[in-house]
């Protein structure tokens, strides 16, 4: 295990941090190759977060905290269980399918956690109370939050 003295990238970013563009890609190329790596190996993380992603001395980043991840067994594509961390998981590991592309869609949620932009699908059957709801809980500035 390496020592990784920067802490966590969600140390670093409750310390008022905000990463530049070219940080962020910087950070997110690595965290693909990462998560290929773990495809090639067949391996789900799991439980990728701010708080389990560290930066070593040099910059880089590590992933730690493997305890929930899961090496797939020949032929199957995802594990069938229901753990991780519920902001960052993805629809089909509500549904019980943990897979490769669940580590993937929460490092969609870790780079659009900073600026909050989202939209909603035209074809969506969300109410527009229930979006504007949703858009309340997930406003970044706490200045703009109301109740």
């Amino acid at each position: 295990m390496e020592l990784c003295p920067l802490g966590s990238l969600q140390q670093l970013l409750s310390h008022g941090k905000t990463l530049t563009e070219p940080e962020t890609r910087f950070y997110m190329l690595q965290l693909l190759d990462t998560v290929e790596h773990f495809k090639e190996n067949r391996v789900i993380h799991g439980d990728l977060t701010l708080a389990n992603i560290l930066i070593a001395q040099d910059m880089t980043l590590q992933v730690g905290d493997f305890g929930i991840a899961n090496e797939l067994p020949p032929g199957q594509d995802y594990i069938s269980t229901f753990y991780g961390t519920p902001e960052c998981m993805a629809p089909g590991t509500l549904d019980g399918e943990h897979s490769y592309e669940a580590d993937m869609w929460a490092l969609g949620i870790i780079i659009k956690i900073r600026d909050s932009d989202f939209s909603f699908p035209a074809e969506a059957t969300i109410s527009s109370q229930a979006k504007e709801l949703i858009k309340l809980i997930l406003q970044t500035d706490p200045e703009k939050t109301r109740f």
